[in-house]
């Protein structure tokens, strides 16, 4: 998503109830770089209730892995998501428990960037344990934030309208890091075809109605397509 924003991060984000559901309003994302993509992703799935566990709360942690668009090869965005900053930044990493966990990715992983974004435009995905989605992260600098996040509203409204009900469009506005100030929009389906059929559906007339109404007040920064993965929920 964004230089160093996104992922499972802390999108460790985005449990320990198998049946939970959350809707994140605060997120961390840690952008982490490995060469053993499938090692670390068996480490977030054993670390991910321990972090649950540490924290008070609804919240949820997870991994995004790029399929196109990552800064450098072997990125992986870990996220973890809370139901706002304050529960967020209250979970203290020289907890015990939080460290020993870390400690045991120490050697397969580089932390390259760790950032923090709060909700602009919620979206009704739910985060539950063992859910899978494809994401589209768009990273966008514009002037005028309130018109872009009411341009997203119209354009999933838009999307719901044409065969795309399983298509949700989140807004963040970053709060830190290279990229603070900027908005980051998450387009997730189900899966990552899905996300792609969407992708194509923006040359369909309706949607280039929409986004001609946005299209003067925002600049594409950078963008990924991920597939993510809730590995714990509360």
């Amino acid at each position: 998503m964004m230089k160093s924003i996104y992922a499972v991060g802390l999108t460790v984000l985005f449990a320990l109830v198998a049946t939970a559901h959350v809707s994140a309003q605060a997120i961390q994302v840690v952008t982490v770089n490995t060469s053993d993509t499938a090692g670390y992703l068996e480490w977030v799935q054993e670390a991910a209730p321990v972090f649950i566990g540490a924290s008070s709360g609804p919240g949820a942690v997870g991994a995004c892995v790029p399929a196109s668009g990552a800064e450098q090869e072997g990125d992986i965005y870990w996220f973890a998501a809370a139901a706002n900053a304050e529960a967020l930044l209250a979970l203290d990493p020289s907890t015990p428990a939080i460290a020993r966990e870390v400690a045991k990715a120490s050697s397969i992983r580089t932390v390259r960037t760790r950032d923090v974004m709060t909700i602009a435009k919620p979206s009704a995905r739910r985060l539950e344990t063992g859910s899978r989605y494809g994401q589209w992260a768009v990273f966008v600098e514009t002037s005028n934030p309130g018109s872009y996040v009411s341009g997203m509203r119209a354009m999933e409204a838009a999307y719901h309208e044409h065969g795309f009900q399983d298509v949700n469009i989140a807004v963040y506005s970053i709060r830190t890091g290279e990229q603070a100030g900027k908005l980051m929009t998450s387009v997730t389906g189900a899966t990552m075809d899905r996300v792609g059929a969407a992708v194509d559906a923006l040359s369909e007339p309706w949607a280039v109605a929409q986004l001609s109404q946005i299209e003067g007040s925002r600049t594409i920064v950078r963008a990924a397509f991920s597939s993510c993965q809730v590995y714990a929920s509360r």
